[in-house]
């Protein structure tokens, strides 16, 4: 995943490629799998009662929404969670190097997902997700609450 995950490196550079990549995949199996649970469970639903073109448009949304919350929150130091330091198992790097981040998650999308879900079905359960949400995925990943939220006032 060398060449699909958006790092802040990436973005002095102005490497943009990554940005439009890294939204599309998971960094992590954790995410993968909790992405893969949601878009098979609350995807599937929401598709049968609002259809294709519906989820189409969310996901079209949630990808313009997405590159401009990345570019703005990757060289961010409040959206650098531990979880995605990349790790030198040979310690081959220099120590200055250890701290480059890459982001690589759809979990905007997948959580887009359900909070539009949350906010159609139990509204009571919008705030301590949101509160989930933001500890263990830090804000980068804020624009899936965003998007999720205005699908649902809209709809």
């Amino acid at each position: 995943q060398s060449g699909v995950s958006f790092s802040p490196f990436d973005l002095k550079k102005r490497e943009y490629t990554n940005l439009f990549c890294s939204l599309l995949g998971s960094r992590k199996v954790e995410d993968f799998a909790f992405d893969t649970a949601v878009l098979v469970t609350l995807g599937r639903q929401l598709e049968k009662i609002h259809g294709t073109p519906f989820m189409l448009k969310m996901f079209i949304f949630y990808f313009y929404i997405g590159i401009l919350s990345s570019s703005f929150w990757a060289s961010s130091t409040y959206a650098q969670r531990d979880r995605y330091i990349l790790k030198d198992p040979n310690g081959k790097k220099p120590f200055g190097l250890l701290n480059e981040m890459k982001f690589s998650s759809m979990h905007g999308f997948s959580m887009s997902i359900v909070y539009f879900y949350l906010f159609k079905r139990m509204k009571l359960l919008i705030l301590p997700v949101l509160a989930a949400d933001y500890l263990i995925w830090g804000p980068l990943y804020m624009s899936g609450a965003l998007n999720g939220l205005a699908w649902g006032i809209i709809v």
